[in-house]
């Protein structure tokens, strides 16, 4: 019974201990909407050798804001603005956990932009 106890102790350490690992988040691109409100920001997230690089996207009017995409298995997404209000994402194949399309961004006292996101694959096919 000890003995089982104390396996269950040292597994949930070693599982902590995982989950605690530090990610690296680095910033890869930042491309401003036309006019400048709003920002999106392309950044590398690496939590070490058990998992690949992903990229996330975040939107945001003074600072990165909030993470709209996250991709792994992937190539880092390209930005484009079609417009003020219109955002643009193509990323080839990859494994995609979040995505959304819009998001209200707070760019003055008590005023959002909506800003509508779309997603498009920039290759023809997957390997």
């Amino acid at each position: 019974m000890k003995l089982g106890i104390a396996v269950l102790f040292v597994s949930g350490l070693v599982l902590t201990a995982c989950d605690l690992q530090p990610v690296e988040e680095h910033q890869i691109a930042r491309l401003p909407a036309p006019g400048g409100a709003v920002t999106a920001v392309v950044k590398s997230r690496n939590c070490g050798a058990t998992c690949s690089m992903a990229y996330a996207v975040y939107l945001g009017s003074e600072k990165p804001g909030d993470e709209i995409f996250l991709v792994d298995k992937s190539d880092p997404p390209r930005l484009r603005w079609q417009d003020k209000e219109h955002l643009i994402i193509s990323v080839p194949c990859g494994r995609i956990f979040k995505f959304t399309n819009f998001a209200d961004i707070p760019t003055r006292q008590d005023q959002y932009d909506t800003i509508q996101i779309r997603l498009e694959n920039d290759r023809v096919a997957c390997s």
